[in-house]
Parts: structure tokens; sequence; C-alpha cells
């Protein structure tokens, strides 16, 4: 699902940024350490050393094709089948993903952004994807439209992941994700410390 390499970084379009996040050695030893402390189960490495892509939106951390973060959507990967809805393209990293999958037919994507759209877009056109510019909680389904399954992918906010649980249940077989795997606060101080490294400001925590 990573797209480092893909998309055109450094870029830049109104209130979207595309940048590249260089993690040294020392970085990824202290996001393993990390790890251990915010989420002691999780396998693997969270922030290996190297180059990553990162979206911002507003000057916020939007999405990264890290580990750490590509993780969450793994489980709703494996399951997809069939026609897809989603909310927010992101990096497109899990569009990617879908596009791996002959048993997935089509995509449907609602993003907020337009500049997201036109910055990360382009690398995820086909013929199995269709991109609408749209607010998820305003957008109308075309008469008799239903999914397979959605990710209904938003910032950590219970309340917004309700809201849009009840408006798709009626044309959707299977959401994800339930409102209990979704934080209910602001992240921990260290996932905090590494957003604010990706966004390239102090961390709001020391």
């Amino acid at each position: 699902m990573r797209v480092t390499g893909r998309l055109p970084v450094p870029a830049e379009l109104g209130r979207a940024r595309l940048a590249r996040w260089s993690v040294s050695a020392d970085e990824a030893r202290a996001a393993e350490g990390l790890q251990r402390i915010w989420s002691p189960g999780a396998e693997g490495h969270p922030l290996p050393a190297g180059d990553h892509t990162v979206l911002l939106v507003d000057g916020e951390l939007a999405m990264t094709d890290a580990p750490f973060c590509l993780r969450n959507y793994v489980p709703f990967l494996e399951a997809a089948e069939g026609d897809v809805l989603m909310t927010g393209l992101g990096l497109g990293c899990l569009v990617h993903g879908l596009l791996g999958k002959p048993e997935v037919r089509s995509i449907t994507v609602l993003e907020l952004h337009a500049e997201v759209l036109e910055l990360v877009g382009p690398s995820c056109r086909g013929p199995r994807v269709e991109l609408v510019h749209a607010d998820a909680l305003a957008w109308r389904p075309p008469p008799d439209r239903r999914w397979d399954a959605a990710m209904l992918d938003v910032a950590d906010d219970r309340a917004l992941v309700e809201r849009l649980l009840a408006r798709y249940e009626p044309v959707v077989d299977a959401l994800w994700p339930h409102p209990d795997e979704v934080p209910d606060g602001p992240p921990p101080p260290d996932l905090e410390r590494l957003a604010a490294r990706a966004r390239g400001l102090p961390p709001s925590a020391q």
C-alpha cells in the first residue's frame, strides 16, 4: 500500500501539501520504543528508517504511508470484495491495495478536499475507480446503488463515525470501523509526537 515514489513530492495546492518524511535510524529506533509503550501488542516496525510520504491538510497530518498508519487498514483490505465505498482518499494507499485484489469490482471514493483529489487522484485513476468530490455527510448515493463494504476513514472522531455509519448502513453490507475501535479522546502523547514530527511542528506534548 505504500505510495512513496508514486506521488509528486514535494507538492502543494491550496490547503493540501505532499511532503517527504525522511526518518533517521535513531528516529526509527525511538519509534520502536514508543510502540512498545502505546501499542505493546503491535507487530513489526512502526516507522522504518528511510523516506515516507506525508499528506497535510491545513497544516495537520492527514495521512502517511508509514507502517504505523497503514496497519490500521489491513483487516479491511483483507476482507474487502465486490463494490467498495470509501470516505477520504488520503494518499491513495488503500485504493492501491484494493486494486491489487481481483475480487474487488469497483471502488467509490468520496473526498472532501478538491486539492487532495488534484494532487493524489491522478495516481489512482482506472476503470474500477470512481473519485467523487463530496462531503460524505451530505452526499446522496445514486438510486438503487449498493456496496458490499465501506471504509469510513475519518479523523479519530467517534461521534462522526457514528453519524456516517447511520447514514450509509442502508446501502452498505459491511461497514468499517466499528465505533468501539475509534478512540474516544485525543491521541496518546507518544502518538502525537510521531504526528508532530511528520508535520514538521514541535510536539504539543513534551
